[in-house]
């Protein structure tokens, strides 16, 4: 079996492709687009300490397999044993990113995000599944066609944020925000949890806020090192079931 750096090697130039470029890849992983470590990486740039061609570390392919909604351990897999994996990942994200001229796809993450104290996610979600409209529909509803397929839908959990939102409706969130934006609501990774809360400046300081007054607000600057923002929602589906009879 080939060495991993290799295989990673193989994986980065994959993505280069599917997305045109590796400023583009650098913009779609939340990166600053300018940054040449892909670019070096690829033409075998050497180490100032070793000397030696520079290789990905686990680090940076763990990033991006978070920041791209990759399975975990896809850029240490070789290609030859996930061609399913890859058709579902570079092949079907492709005709999500290019798709039909009148359809606009969102695609829906295995994730909850807690609105709450936190629902444990897996650090490296699958899309089970996809939701497709016209794309007159999609401007209307939600206020973009998602061509780049940065609008991702997950599952909200817990009742922090209501009534604002109630568990299991459908979160639109725009992936590609990583910082704040001005108040809105946010999806945060925190610690191992995804959680959904309001951002807003109260005086200078950035307060993490829930809608349901039951829940205390906490300001961003105790926030474990690990929280960081991962996308804003842009609208929530309400899902209310009606339930008849015993279950």
């Amino acid at each position: 079996m080939k060495p991993v750096e290799e295989t990673r090697l193989e994986r980065l130039k994959a993505l280069i492709k599917k997305y045109e470029s590796a400023a583009a890849l650098n913009r779609a992983a939340g990166r600053n687009e300018r940054d040449s470590t892909f670019s070096q990486l690829i033409n075998g740039s050497l180490n100032s300490k070793t000397l030696k061609p520079k290789t990905m570390g686990s680090d940076l392919a763990r990033q991006l397999e978070v920041s791209l909604c990759l399975p975990h351990g896809w850029m240490d897999t070789p290609s030859s044993f996930t061609s399913n994996l890859d058709d579902g990942v570079l092949a079907a994200s492709a005709s999500i990113t290019a798709p039909d001229e009148d359809i606009s796809v969102f695609e829906l993450l295995d994730v909850k995000a807690a609105c709450g104290e936190g629902v444990y996610n897996q650090d490296y979600p699958e899309v089970v599944r996809s939701m497709a409209m016209p794309i007159d529909v999609a401007q209307q509803l939600i206020g973009s066609a998602n061509k780049n397929a940065a609008i991702k839908i997950i599952v909200a959990a817990k009742d922090s944020m209501v009534p604002t939102i109630n568990p299991d409706d459908l979160l639109f969130v725009d992936t590609s925000v990583q910082e704040y934006l001005g108040e809105s609501i946010y999806i945060l990774l925190h610690g191992n949890e995804l959680v959904c809360k309001r951002l807003s400046l109260v005086g200078k300081h950035l307060t993490v806020i829930s809608d349901n007054t039951a829940y205390p607000s906490w300001p961003w600057d105790e926030r474990p090192d690990a929280t960081r923002i991962v996308g804003r929602v842009l609208r929530a589906l309400p899902i209310a079931f009606k339930k008849f009879g015993l279950d």
